[in-house]
């Protein structure tokens, strides 16, 4: 705009701005976050951005009904910043147009990773999240913006709110969610839109693992050092897999009361399509789940433990392929027999 431009023409009120946003960062508990880098700019620099910041400002701080949203920011509330990420849609322009100020990429990036601090987290942040380009972070925001109307956001229009009980509460409540945003007949489902967000993979991942070390129901030893495109297969896998074997006849999963019998286990799964060159080849959807597979795997291992089975050593549990032939596992046999 060319109000911006003629503003920042002053060299005198650059400065003062620049000053203004510094003691601001300088504050103790301060959300706005300015790194040395950019407290070190010379005039011009500052110049260049305070005009983005401006501009950012306009697409960030003033919702579709014309309301200020400074204070919400500057206040920090987790629940304020994830609502002010999904008033921006997914339009990546905007997006873009918005981080393209340092000051508010280092301000919205430092307030997301906040979300994953300490014992009141609500998110569980990947390793690597302190290496993310600006691309790396367009990304990701669009991918939470999705999420969180999936996941954590309920109600319309003004009525909108958070609650993150659906991500970090009830690990039943959240397994069901998920599930709900699996279509098996559609790969670019709600589940695969989700599951771009890198935050939300680590966070359902966590989850995982943390239910199989509460209750020791399913096995995850072979998928904690996953990388998180690893998770991103094996937790549509896992959805998919036990959408045949645990949920009932409307489709709900309630883990709680999830039986890990293995008579009851092996009946649900001897009814479904068993047949490696079919396109219907439920137990193949079953045994791409590392977890699920490991899982069986524990429980027929304790049936061996028992006398009731004689397990052999060099059993190969999952199919192998020879060329174009399928070696059908153990596994696939013993849900036939």
């Amino acid at each position: 705009d060319e109000d911006i431009i003629k503003i920042t023409d002053s060299v005198i009120i650059v400065d003062s701005i620049s000053k203004v946003l510094i003691d601001m960062s300088n504050e103790e508990n301060a959300v706005i976050k300015i790194s040395d880098e950019v407290k070190g700019y010379d005039v011009q620099s500052w110049k260049v951005e305070i005009q983005k910041l401006i501009a950012s400002i306009k697409e960030l701080l003033i919702d579709e009904n014309g309301e200020k949203q400074t204070a919400k920011l500057l206040n920090g509330n987790q629940d304020d910043i994830i609502m002010i990420l999904v008033n921006l849609g997914e339009d990546e322009s905007k997006i873009r147009k918005i981080i393209d100020s340092e000051i508010v990429y280092q301000t919205l990036t430092s307030s997301v990773k906040k979300l994953g601090e300490g014992e009141e987290k609500v998110i569980y942040l990947p390793s690597d999240i302190d290496s993310w380009t600006k691309d790396a972070w367009v990304n990701e925001v669009k991918a939470i913006i999705y999420a969180s109307n999936k996941l954590f956001i309920e109600g319309e229009g003004e009525q909108k709110k958070v609650n993150f009980d659906k991500l970090n509460g009830d690990t039943n409540t959240l397994l069901q969610t998920v599930v709900d945003l699996y279509d098996d007949t559609n790969e670019n489902d709600d589940l695969s839109k989700v599951l771009q967000s890198l935050i939300i993979v680590k966070t359902i991942s966590e989850q995982i693992i943390k239910l199989s070390k509460e209750n020791d129901m399913i096995n995850t030893n072979r998928v904690i050092s996953y990388s998180l495109d690893e998770w991103k297969v094996e937790i549509r896998a896992l959805v998919a897999s036990s959408k045949l074997v645990f949920a009932d006849e409307t489709g709900k999963i309630d883990i709680n009361n999830i039986s890990t019998d293995i008579n009851k286990l092996l009946n649900n799964i001897c009814n479904l399509e068993n047949n490696p060159y079919s396109e219907n080849d439920e137990v193949g959807k079953i045994l791409k789940s590392c977890i699920l597979v490991d899982t069986m795997i524990d429980k027929i291992n304790e049936q061996s433990a028992k006398g009731v089975l004689v397990i052999p050593s060099d059993v190969i549990w999952t199919d192998t392929y020879q060329n174009e032939n399928i070696i059908e596992g153990e596994l696939r046999k013993i849900f036939r027999s």
